[in-house]
């Protein structure tokens, strides 16, 4: 990849540092990572820790850099209550019940990361709920979590309605899906056996019109469809009755149609999470 591949690059010994996503692509409806994605150093995410239930802020560099991890303490877990937006527009995805926050620090391991960046671990219902209401048709997620040949309805994002009753569109890197929440009218493509298991994917899916969509796997193209889908409904990270049930590293979405700048905003996400060649 050349160095104007990812605008601002900067070359350090020949290493690529990607520079903060949001800068070059703003205009986010949310964005939740464990790296920063402006130029502020703000708190990325608020910890458990699970011996006495304290609670604190992290900065990206500070949960990279070992200071979450010895805050946590040996021997102990350290567990998110809050992954915070920052996008500007303060949806941060929050969770309160002790039993569903996903894990950042294994009692174990220390801190967990997945390609050697730090990553939150969803394992049976943890779950996070968000404020970010969609309701425009144009709409694009760029998502890095690592592939589990799981039930298909088990995912990264859900959308579910006011009542949370269907899940209109998931993001999962072996199964992608828009639909109408009715079973009835839907679009998806199921690459569960396609992909390597247990490693990172970077899954792309834009809504370029009421109709269109577009699905993309580490840069390429994996469908094109046509189709009516609901909209008016509310971002949840991974599902409550389906979790991912593994690592996840970064959520983008727009609330606009992004084709134009998705191989810049994939280049940004792959440069800094070594995801394909």
């Amino acid at each position: 990849m050349s160095p104007t591949a990812i605008p601002g690059n900067l070359i350090l010994r020949n290493t690529y540092v990607a520079p903060p996503l949001l800068v070059y692509y703003p205009g986010a409806a949310a964005a939740y990572s464990l790296r920063n994605l402006t130029e502020n150093n703000i708190s990325v995410v608020r910890v458990r820790r699970d011996n006495d239930d304290a609670e604190q802020d992290f900065t990206a560099t500070e949960v990279s850099d070992g200071t979450l991890a010895a805050w946590v303490g040996a021997g102990n877990n350290g567990f998110v209550r809050t992954w915070y937006d920052q996008s500007g527009n303060i949806k941060n995805a929050t969770q309160s019940i002790v039993g569903n926050q996903p894990k950042v620090v294994d009692a174990n391991q220390g801190l967990i990361t997945e390609n050697g960046k730090a990553a939150l671990n969803f394992t049976g219902s943890q779950f996070f709920n968000t404020s970010v209401s969609l309701n425009n048709a144009l709409i694009s997620v760029f998502a890095v979590n690592t592939y589990n040949n799981v039930l298909r309805n088990s995912g990264f994002l859900g959308a579910q309605n006011s009542a949370q009753d269907f899940t209109y569109m998931i993001v999962n890197p072996g199964f992608v899906y828009f639909g109408n929440g009715s079973g009835s009218n839907y679009f998806a493509i199921d690459q569960r056996g396609l992909l390597s298991l247990e490693t990172p994917v970077l899954t792309t899916a834009i809504a370029i019109s009421s109709q269109n969509r577009q699905i993309f796997t580490n840069g390429n193209p994996s469908s094109v469809n046509t189709v009516n889908y609901s909209t008016g409904f509310t971002l949840r990270i991974s599902s409550r009755d389906q979790p991912l049930n593994k690592p996840a590293q970064e959520l983008i979405v727009y609330s606009s149609n992004q084709s134009t700048n998705r191989t810049g905003i994939e280049a940004n996400i792959n440069a800094y999470y070594s995801i394909y060649p």
